[in-house]
């Protein structure tokens, strides 16, 4: 506090005063600090801000893009990385002020993606890393079923038919990270088997079609009898030209695309020869 007195005096020397106390207050100092972040992520600020002679501040910030945001320590992010300045100003109750501009620096965060396509069982799964990412990044992979993997694009070999659920976890070497995850379907493929009964030359063979659908899904069937003729008949018959051993095929696919083979063999025996003489003869003798 200040005492200020004005004292005025005139050409014959007569004179007044006046005096009043002014009140010089101490501004608030503005200051905080900010950590590292990464892009598309909320940075932690820290509000280091002291007050002068009144202890009532109010806070106004505004970034290089044009944001404004109130609070004491507002959450702030930027979808891209870089350098955005940040400044604040102070307040306090009686409009004194101070302003501080410090760089908020924010690092490059990895978009994790991939890719895989549904197979069917007994087949390798490929995991197609399609990340966005800098030299460094590390992938963390957990399929599902118990196995991880640090591998770029691994590939691995599910032991049951179901579905399963696959997180990557890609970390830059700045610590930036990004999750994502997507689901694989291994299907239960159908099981080819069927039955024929080995059959005499100029018989017709008889095909049981005994196989398994794996998913329940609609089955296709293609036969093929060794002996260059082809069905695509469920339970087929066929006849084949001539006695010898032959290997019928059946391939059974489903909608989903699995398919299964099986073959046996198949005899067709061959007729035995009839023959016969008979001598002339009279009768009685």
């Amino acid at each position: 506090t200040y005492n200020i007195e004005l004292v005025v005096t005139d050409d014959l020397g007569c004179s007044d005063d006046y005096q009043e106390s002014a009140l010089v207050r101490q501004r608030p100092t503005a200051q905080f600090m900010a950590l590292g972040g990464c892009s598309g992520q909320a940075i932690a600020i820290q509000n280091l801000s002291l007050p002068g002679n009144d202890p009532q501040l109010s806070f106004s910030w505004t970034d290089t893009l044009g944001g404004v945001y109130s609070g004491i320590e507002p959450a702030l992010s930027f979808s891209q990385a870089g350098t955005y300045p940040l400044t604040m100003v102070v307040t306090d109750g009686a409009g004194c002020q101070d302003t501080v501009t410090n760089d908020l620096v924010f690092a490059p965060t990895p978009q994790a993606e991939f890719s895989v396509q549904n197979v069917c069982e007994g087949q390798p799964s490929l995991f197609l890393n399609g990340s966005q990412s800098d030299p460094g990044t590390l992938f963390q992979w957990d399929f599902g079923n118990g196995e991880t993997s640090q591998d770029e694009s691994p590939v691995i070999l599910y032991a049951n038919p179901t579905v399963y659920y696959v997180t990557l976890i890609a970390t830059s070497a700045l610590g930036c990270v990004d999750t994502i995850e997507r689901q694989t379907i291994v299907f239960d493929p159908p099981e080819a088997v069927f039955a024929v009964n080995d059959q005499c030359e100029n018989l017709t063979s008889r095909f049981e079609n005994l196989s398994q659908n794996g998913d329940g899904l609609r089955l296709e069937y293609e036969w093929v009898f060794g002996d260059g003729d082809l069905s695509e008949l469920t339970t087929p018959n066929h006849l084949y030209p001539s006695a010898g051993t032959y290997q019928p095929t059946l391939i059974v696919r489903d909608e989903n695309g699995c398919r299964d083979t099986f073959q046996r063999d198949h005899i067709v025996f061959a007729n035995p020869d009839v023959a016969f003489d008979i001598n002339n003869a009279c009768r009685g003798t």
